[in-house]
C-alpha cells in the first residue's frame, strides 16, 4: 500500500487525484502477480505518457523566451531600431515587452500542451499577437490606437460567456505571476551582478565571473518554469470546473 500510496501521489501531480487513483488502483491489482519492478515502470510509463507535452512545451519555451527578448529588445533599443524611445518611456516599453514575452511563452505552452483549439489559448494568441503589434509600431499613432481599441474590444468580448472569462482567468493569473517573478528575478540577479562585480560589466568581467551568466540563466528558467506551472495548474482548475458544471 505504501507504493500505491506514493505512485498515486507522483501521478496526481500531472493529472487529477480522481484519475490518479484510478490509475494506480489498476495496477495494485496486478502488482501481486507481476512484481514491484513492473508496478514502477508501469507508473513511469503513465507519467511520460501525461507529461510529454509539458516537457515538450518547456523546452519550446525556454528557446522562445530567448528568442522573443532577444527581438523585442532589438526592435525598441537595438541598432536597427528606427527611433529610441524617450527616458520617459523607457520604463513602460520594458514592461510591455516582458508582458509580451510572458504571452508568447503562455501561447507556445498552451498551444503544445492543450492544442490550439483550446480557448485559454486562442485568447492568449490574440493578446500575444495585439502586445505584439504594439511593440512593434509604438511609433505609429495609427496603429497604435487601432491596436488600444482593439485591446478594449478584446476585454470586453473576454467577459462576454462563463468560458471566455475563465480563459482570461488563467491568462491574467499566469501574466500577474510572471511579473512577479520577473521582478524577484532582476532584483536577485542586479544583486548577485553587483556584489560579484560593483563595477561595469563588459565582457572581460562576464570571462572573470561567469557565475553572473549561469546566474542570469538559472533565474530565466525559474520564471519560465513558474509561469508555466501557474498556467497549468489554473488551465487544470478552469477545466474541472468546466467539467463539474457540465455534468
Amino acid at each position: 500500500m505504501r507504493n500505491a500510496s506514493v505512485a498515486e501521489w507522483i501521478v496526481s501531480r500531472f493529472t487529477s487525484k480522481e484519475r490518479a487513483t484510478s490509475i494506480v488502483g489498476d495496477f495494485v491489482e496486478l502488482e501481486s502477480q507481476k512484481g514491484a519492478m513492473w508496478f514502477w515502470l508501469s507508473i513511469a510509463g503513465v507519467l511520460l505518457s501525461l507529461c510529454w507535452r509539458r516537457v515538450l512545451a518547456l523546452a519550446v519555451v525556454l528557446y522562445m523566451s530567448g528568442w522573443t527578448y532577444a527581438h523585442f529588445q532589438m526592435m525598441l533599443f537595438g541598432i536597427h531600431s528606427r527611433h529610441h524611445p524617450m527616458e520617459v518611456w523607457v520604463e513602460a516599453l520594458l514592461m510591455l515587452a516582458f508582458v509580451g514575452i510572458l504571452l508568447w511563452i503562455m501561447l507556445v505552452y498552451g498551444a503544445i500542451s492543450y492544442g490550439i483549439r483550446d480557448r485559454a489559448t486562442q485568447m492568449t494568441l490574440l493578446w500575444a499577437v495585439l502586445m505584439t503589434s504594439i511593440i512593434f509600431f509604438w511609433l505609429k499613432p495609427t496603429v497604435l490606437a487601432a491596436c488600444l481599441a482593439l485591446a478594449l474590444i478584446l476585454a470586453w468580448s473576454s467577459m462576454s460567456n462563463l468560458e471566455n472569462r475563465r480563459a482570461m482567468l488563467v491568462l491574467t493569473t499566469t501574466t500577474a505571476a510572471g511579473v512577479v517573478s520577473g521582478f524577484v528575478a532582476a532584483y536577485v540577479g542586479g544583486h548577485y551582478q553587483n556584489f560579484v562585480n560593483p563595477g561595469p560589466l563588459g565582457p572581460k568581467e562576464l570571462a572573470a565571473h561567469p557565475s553572473i551568466v549561469w546566474g542570469h540563466i538559472c533565474l530565466l528558467l525559474a520564471v519560465v518554469w513558474n509561469t508555466t506551472t501557474v498556467y497549468s495548474r489554473m488551465h487544470g482548475r478552469t477545466t474541472r470546473n468546466t467539467l463539474a458544471e457540465g455534468s
